[in-house]
Parts: structure tokens; sequence; C-alpha cells
């Protein structure tokens, strides 16, 4: 069909320095058991318009794209 699936890749995302600052002073509130610090982080990095998944290899960071329709 033509649609070269096998040379597809995603789009790479960059995350400004300001937001890993964010999440590495997190991890550093986590280790620390200073949760509501690490709930305050959080929540600034999500209102700044990126999600933290936690994984056992550490936090990922992504984008929060909204989809809009049309």
């Amino acid at each position: 069909m033509g649609l070269r699936l096998a040379e597809w890749q995603p789009e790479e995302q960059i995350v400004p320095d300001g937001i890993l600052t964010l999440v590495q002073e997190r991890q550093q509130a986590r280790k620390e058991k200073r949760w509501k610090d690490a709930d305050a982080l959080r929540e600034q990095v999500t209102t700044a318009g990126y999600e933290i998944e936690d994984t056992p290899q550490g936090p990922k960071v992504k984008s929060r794209r909204l989809k809009t329709e049309g």
C-alpha cells in the first residue's frame, strides 16, 4: 500500500530543562519521603502541560497535548 510503516518513528518530544528540574526535585522529595512537596512539584509539572509516569526505571515525562477534532 506504500504506507512505509517500517520507516515510521514516533515524534521526538523535547522536555524543557525547567520541567526536568522539577521532576528531579520531585524524585529527591520522594526519596526523602516528603510526600507533600512531591505532590506540589507534580502539580507544577501538570500545570505546565506535562505528565509524569513513575516507572521502575524512574520517572518518564511527556507532553499532555490536547487532542482536537477537525
